[in-house]
């Protein structure tokens, strides 16, 4: 193979780099919200249907988050008002609507009312799921270089 053809190759996969890497953080996102979603609780569903994965591309970088709440919590990284989902990123809500919750933390630490432990629907899932998301994200970017 000519030296040419290997920086051709080269610069092929380093132009896939940030689609795979967002593939990556998804796959290690959606599971993690998946089992989070069984652990909400639900009165209304409101807090429920806030469940969010996002993922967004800065040049090579890729960065996830997982949230629940409220539109105001998320503007601050990726949420509807940010510029930096531009095309570059990609967002997946968990339930059909986008509500202003605001109680997502209290319910989360258990100190939404006295003598309630606290759910950690969030953290729970994450901790648990810690040595899978690393392969997960690892297989995920392979298939995405790959296709």
């Amino acid at each position: 193979m000519s030296w040419d053809a290997v920086l051709a190759r080269l610069e092929a996969l380093a132009a896939q780099v940030p689609a795979a890497g967002l593939a990556a953080v998804e796959a290690g996102q959606t599971p993690v919200l998946a089992a989070s979603q069984e652990r909400v609780p639900v009165d209304t569903g409101l807090l429920r249907s806030t469940g969010l994965a996002q993922q967004e591309a800065l040049g090579t970088m890729v960065r996830g988050r997982l949230s629940y709440g409220n539109e105001e919590t998320l503007s601050g990284w990726g949420g509807r008002q940010s510029a930096g989902f531009g095309g570059h990123g990609r967002r997946r809500q968990a339930g059909p609507i986008w509500a202003n919750v605001g109680y997502e933390i209290f319910v989360h630490e258990g100190t939404s009312e006295p003598g309630h432990p606290p759910v950690k629907f969030l953290e729970g899932p994450l901790l648990e799921q810690l040595d899978e998301i690393g392969p997960r994200m690892g297989a995920a970017f392979q298939t995405a270089l790959e296709a």
